[in-house]
C-alpha cells in the first residue's frame, strides 16, 4: 500500500505553478460570527454562483469559464473566516467584483 497523501508543500507548489490562480492577491471572508465551517461554506458557495453568474451565465455548462475559489477556512476566537485565492480564466478581471458581491453577501 503506497502513501498517497498530498502534503502542504505540494499543495503550495501547485497553486504557485498554476498561472490561472492568483496567488499575488488573497482575499479575506470575515464573518465577525461564530458560525459554523458548513455555514460559511454555504455563504462562499453562493458569493462563487453570483460572481459567476454575473461574468457568464452559462458557467455551469462552460467550466472552463467559470471562476474558482480556492477557500482555506479557519477560526480565531468568536471569528469564522475564509482566506481565498481565486482562480480566473485568463479573460477576465474580477477583483473589483469580488470584492462589492462579498460586502453585498455579508450585508444582506
Amino acid at each position: 500500500m503506497s502513501n498517497t497523501q498530498i502534503t502542504d508543500l505540494q499543495i503550495t507548489n501547485a497553486l504557485i505553478a498554476d498561472t490561472r490562480v492568483k496567488t499575488n492577491i488573497q482575499l479575506v471572508a470575515n464573518t465577525y460570527k461564530n458560525i459554523s465551517f458548513n455555514s460559511l461554506t454555504k455563504l462562499l458557495h453562493r458569493l462563487s454562483d453570483r460572481i459567476n453568474y454575473k461574468y457568464f451565465r452559462y458557467y455551469k455548462k462552460y467550466t472552463e469559464k467559470k471562476i474558482g475559489m480556492h477557500c482555506y477556512n479557519e477560526r480565531v476566537l468568536n471569528n469564522a473566516h475564509s482566506n481565498i485565492l481565486l482562480q480566473v480564466p485568463p479573460e477576465y478581471n474580477v477583483i473589483n467584483l469580488v470584492l462589492f458581491e462579498s460586502k453585498l453577501l455579508i450585508y444582506s
